[in-house]
């Protein structure tokens, strides 16, 4: 278990930084979705069968950002995006849950979600989730 709580500490720690590197981020013209990563790892109890998950996204660009839709690779993904529009410099966090397939075994699941935006020379942009059920 002090594994587990050293794991969920480094995952605050990364939003923590991420948020500092969202902040600062204004690279050019048009709107650009900007994430201080694209993958992700999230450590649950092998008892747990669904899990959730929280990652932060942000506009780098000089116009506002349009998320048009959120998918997933399997659709056992629940989507919380209350903000569809996200202002130059705003900051909005992507939120949702994931059924397992395999609840109560230990292992590893990977899903991705897409995120479809206004972004002119990438509109889809693909997050990894990788699911580690842990004794």
């Amino acid at each position: 278990m002090k594994l587990l709580k050293n794991l969920r500490y480094l995952n605050r720690l990364t939003v923590i930084l991420g948020i500092i590197l969202l902040c600062s981020c204004n690279l050019g013209k048009g709107s650009r979705l900007c994430s201080p990563q694209k993958f992700y790892d999230l450590i649950y109890p092998v008892t747990d069968s669904i899990v959730h998950f929280k990652f932060l996204v942000s506009n780098c660009g000089s116009d506002t950002l349009v998320i048009k839709e959120i998918t997933s690779s399997c659709g056992c993904h629940a989507i919380n995006n209350q903000f569809t529009k996200i202002q130059p410099d705003g900051i909005t966090i992507i939120s949702g849950k994931i059924k397992l397939s395999q609840p109560n075994k230990a292992g590893n699941e990977t899903h991705t979600l897409a995120i479809r935006t206004n972004q002119q020379d990438t509109p889809i942009h693909f997050f990894k989730i990788k699911v580690i059920a842990a004794k």
